[in-house]
């Protein structure tokens, strides 16, 4: 164990330049016990200062929660807030009530799709949703669209999977799952995230949209302060007056520069995932963010300027031309199933743990030589008949056991036969997608081969799903994303 962790220390020091970047976490809970239970002796509930009575009462129910994260902390992990614009006009909503219907949702990996917790009552989005209802007349709609193991840039290009087309507030957390390129200008994840964003400010009801960043864990570190890609997306929040919630920033203090018992990594964190206690902090954020606008509402409520500021459309891209793309067709997990004409070698396999109830389905083989055939029709409106448009693959890259399966097109379509590796250095596993270009046709199939050839000590793949982008010249470089794969 010392070996591992020296060896660890070094790589760390050559990678960041210092030594001083990272934090052991000591003292894990015994296998089957939960690493992070709450104490409720830390509970404690804000108070209403500094404003009128009258509008006091107004918020009084909206104070009815009993925060976990200290106050000073509570203030550190507000990273954005801006003018909030959209956010004001949901809350706004949400303190008039009158059974009006508002709808929320998350959109992000493991973490906020539950995986760490005890219970569903335990995650953060399902806290969060639960005090909204508990103070609010509205009639409020939550749902959890988080794919686990899953970039941004899946979302994107799947995002009618998990999000209501008339949402009114959407949470987005993809920070862990994105990883982190150093590169300042030009940093693609930034683009990508850019792309969903705006893709989900497009909806109908202009929702408001909230960015969650939490920070990295593996295995018995924290990664460095810096080391994440909170900062960079900031400029998003500015440009497009998005309010940003930080676990980084609440936390680290807690349980890196001033130790405190009950907030420090092994006491909130199970591994890469929060457990139960740093769930709750997650929620402490977010009701923090909500209880201040609700506050901020009743010092400066929207006026007729505001109300104009909330129609206009979006401004330019911030990064030139960095739009999504106009249309998208996600046919992914069981639907996927239907379009598979012939598998020999292949299973339909669900792959999920710790209780993910979405699921993690698609085909594996782990045989050289097994064939998958599918068919997907290629054709999009819009598209000039004789333009190739791009197909993505979904498959799981992973750093353990994986080969090399060929895709090429076997009829009605054509297209350049594509070699795809599926193996990963990073102890790291993720779904992700790479663009094979095919020409149109109404009934293209495809033809997966598993080769006898690997880079990763196995021959495992795992393909659960197509998507047709509706455009002949979206960026090829997009799909070109490794950092996807980095922790």
């Amino acid at each position: 164990m010392a070996r591992a962790s020296t060896v660890l220390v070094l790589l760390l020091i050559c990678n960041y330049g210092t030594s001083e970047v990272f934090h052991f976490v000591l003292n894990k809970p015994p296998k089957g016990q939960h690493c992070c239970p709450i104490d409720n002796s830390k509970l404690w509930r804000k108070t209403i200062r500094g404003i009128k009575e009258d509008s006091s009462a107004v918020i009084e129910r909206f104070f009815n929660y009993e925060f976990y994260l200290p106050k000073a902390q509570l203030k550190a992990g507000l990273e954005y807030y801006g003018a909030a614009r959209r956010l004001r006009k949901f809350v706004r909503t949400l303190l008039l009530g009158d059974n009006m219907p508002l709808k929320i949702g998350v959109i992000g990996g493991s973490i906020s799709s539950g995986v760490g917790t005890t219970s569903y009552e335990t995650r953060w989005f399902s806290i969060v949703s639960k005090w909204m209802r508990s103070v609010s007349g509205a009639n409020i709609t939550s749902r959890n669209g988080c794919i686990p193991a899953t970039p941004s840039a899946y979302m994107l290009m799947c995002m009618e999977m998990s999000v209501d087309e008339d949402v009114d507030l959407v949470f987005v957390e993809y920070s862990v799952n994105d990883g982190v390129e150093n590169v300042l200008v030009g940093n693609r994840i930034v683009k990508t995230m850019e792309q969903l964003v705006r893709r989900i400010m497009g909806l109908p009801r202009r929702p408001a949209v909230v960015l969650v960043q939490l920070p990295h864990l593996f295995g018995d570190i924290f990664e460095p302060f810096f080391h994440t890609s909170d900062d960079l997306e900031g400029a998003l929040s500015g440009y497009y007056d998005i309010p940003s919630i930080s676990l980084r920033n609440a936390l680290y203090p807690l349980a890196a520069l001033y130790p405190t018992d009950g907030f420090l990594w092994n006491q909130t964190y199970g591994d890469t995932h929060p457990g139960d206690s740093g769930h709750k902090i997650i929620a402490d954020l977010a009701v923090h963010l909500i209880q201040e606008t609700a506050r901020d509402l009743q010092l400066d409520p929207i006026d007729p300027e505001e109300e104009q500021e909330l129609m206009r459309p979006l401004p330019e891209s911030m990064y030139f031309g960095n739009i999504p793309p106009p249309e998208t067709e996600c046919i992914a997990s069981t639907r996927f199933k239907g379009l598979v004409k012939k598998a020999v070698g292949w299973g339909w396999v669900n792959e999920a743990k710790d209780g993910n109830n979405r699921g993690k389905w698609g085909y594996v083989s782990t045989k050289p030589g097994s064939k998958l055939i599918f068919q997907v029709d290629t054709r999009r409106p819009g598209v000039a008949p004789s333009d190739q448009i791009p197909l993505l693959l979904h498959y799981l890259k992973s750093y353990r056991g994986m080969g090399i399966a060929r895709a090429e097109c076997r009829s009605g379509c054509a297209c350049e036969p594509l070699d795809i590796d599926a193996g990963l250095k990073a102890y790291h596993s993720q779904t992700i997608m790479i663009a094979i270009r095919v020409t149109q046709h109404e009934k293209c199939e495809m033809q997966l081969t598993l080769l006898n050839s690997t880079t990763n000590n196995g021959y495992k793949f795992k393909v659960s799903g197509v998507t047709i982008v509706g455009s002949s010249d979206y960026p090829a470089d997009f799909f070109t994303m490794e950092f996807w794969n980095q922790p």
